[in-house]
């Protein structure tokens, strides 16, 4: 561990008189931060678990970090407490949500699609969204451009495919969406259980913007890291339907044909993105963990691409994304199992 992180850590606990047991590195993210579990003895004598995090104030977003806790603690929704921070050398000292990851327990219990999706409409009927950035076409545009640069060119060695054109219609059909406040990455390796499934924790929200209504939707219901049965897709994207008319957050008048219609484009931004992101985590980082979720990913792509196919959309996608580029891509994976 950071030795200045170190004595940044001990001279909290001593300030607070507070025990030192022991520490334990846990498992990244697709970032620069690194995390560690710290168990003390608090000044009654009773074992607590903290979270210790260092994140780069070089590459992490810290103060959008505070700016988004303080919104979501301010609507109530289940975010850890910060017990302190360093922003200049990205420390941070954080209530510790539990270990029960939705990712681990999600595909037992339909309740917990059910329950995660209640969370969602939360979040998305916060309204004083001022510090909040915009999901601009710029940024949207910029994320779909990682999947030429690390995935198709750099990974799988696809060169000189155009596909500005398609890339254009994805984001102006986002951009005609209601907007709200978007997580950015609301997937079940972000969401922590408790026994009140009515307060789902929530993590790793620094990235959070104002966008398209159907993005976190997307994130969820196609998670990267969890298959999803069809029935299981079709109840929950059916009950979250009904869920935002009822809140008000869509127009009743909004068919289920457009709202699905706008849930793929964010199907197709989020994924061809993230065949990006995961290249570029192998590549650049040597991440190689994320290699197993690229076929997956890739599939959200094709299915949502079979969607648009009814009304001939997205022809130079296709002419790319297809079933013969997931044999490219799997047999290019077998190099690394």
């Amino acid at each position: 561990m950071h030795a200045f992180l170190n004595k940044w850590l001990h001279n909290y606990l001593e300030i607070h008189q507070i025990k030192f047991n022991y520490l334990d590195a846990l498992d990244g993210d697709a970032g620069f931060r690194k995390y560690y579990r710290v168990n003390i003895l608090d000044k009654e004598n009773k074992n607590k678990n903290y979270i210790l995090t260092y994140a780069p104030p070089s590459t992490e977003k810290n103060q959008e970090f505070l700016n988004i806790h303080a919104l979501f603690s301010k609507n109530n929704i289940n975010v850890p407490e910060i017990y302190d921070y360093d922003l200049n050398q990205g420390f941070f000292l954080i209530e510790d949500l539990g270990e029960k990851l939705a990712y681990n327990f999600i595909k037992k219990s339909d309740n917990i699609y059910k329950a995660i999706l209640d969370n969602l409409v939360k979040l998305q009927k916060i309204q004083d969204l001022e510090i909040v950035p915009e999901y601009t076409q710029g940024l949207m545009t910029r994320e779909l451009n990682l999947c030429n640069e690390w995935f198709l060119d750099k990974f799988l060695e696809i060169k000189d495919v155009s596909l500005s054109d398609d890339y254009k219609n994805i984001v102006n059909n986002l951009q005609k969406q209601p907007k709200v406040l978007v997580h950015r990455d609301f997937q079940s390796k972000n969401l922590i259980l408790s026994d009140d499934l009515n307060n789902v924790g929530v993590i790793d929200f620094q990235d959070a913007v104002v966008g398209p209504v159907t993005y976190d939707l997307a994130s969820f219901l196609c998670d990267c890291y969890v298959d999803i049965e069809p029935e299981v897709f079709e109840s929950n994207f059916d009950y979250y339907y009904q869920l935002i008319i009822s809140n008000n957050i869509i127009q009743p008048q909004i068919s289920k044909e457009v709202f699905t219609n706008w849930f793929y484009n964010s199907v197709l931004l989020r994924h061809i993105k993230n065949l990006g992101i995961f290249a570029r985590l192998y590549l650049r980082d040597n991440k190689k963990q994320y290699l197993q979720h690229m076929p997956r990913t890739l599939d959200y792509v094709l299915k949502a691409l079979e969607y648009f196919n009814k009304d001939n959309k997205f022809e130079k996608l296709n002419l790319v994304f297809n079933s013969e580029l997931l044999n490219i891509l799997n047999k290019k994976l077998e190099n690394f199992s």
